[in-house]
């Protein structure tokens, strides 16, 4: 991974074994910003967790500069995305686009509340993009945080950005 000056720089990202082009993960890294928002201190989410930058989870309230939560959001990217190609049998006609809508479901929800998404998983793995869309909104996720699964869900069924 390139050094935090580079990235905040938008030099080439550089991510192990990723298919993904540099400019789709730096366009995930903008769709992953905008709905996650930025803090440098921690807060408590509408659940209850403690979090800090862009959306991570964690314990007390010490703050972080934006280059550390830069450096923390691509790490967490990277780790949703070799979550979902262990996780998923994208299909062929998935593209980089909706294969980063659902990084940046998995990156929000974690693995695990993702893979109880088990009828939106069937009809990706079927490549029926409109029925996976219709079942992400059909969810708590979807009432939780509503504009958010409104964007993952208009890119599953389009394979195109929409924000």
């Amino acid at each position: 991974m390139a050094p935090l000056n580079f990235l905040r720089n938008k030099a080439m990202i550089q991510i192990k074994d990723s298919q993904m082009t540099t400019p789709m993960w730096t366009r995930l890294y903008e769709h992953l910003k905008v709905h996650e928002g930025y803090s440098s201190t921690a807060y408590q989410d509408h659940l209850g967790h403690w979090t800090i930058g862009y959306g991570r989870r964690l314990d007390g309230d010490k703050g972080i500069t934006e280059d550390e939560a830069d450096f923390l959001l691509h790490r967490d990217a990277e780790t949703a995305y070799k979550q979902m190609h262990s996780s998923v049998r994208l299909p062929l006609d998935t593209g980089e686009v909706r294969e980063a809508a659902l990084i940046a479901m998995i990156f929000q929800l974690g693995i695990g509340t993702f893979l109880k998404f088990k009828k939106t998983i069937s009809a990706i793995e079927s490549s029926n993009w409109d029925e996976a869309a219709l079942e992400c909104l059909d969810s708590l996720w979807a009432r939780q945080t509503p504009k958010r699964a409104e964007a993952v869900s208009k890119i599953l069924r389009t394979g195109a950005w929409h924000d």
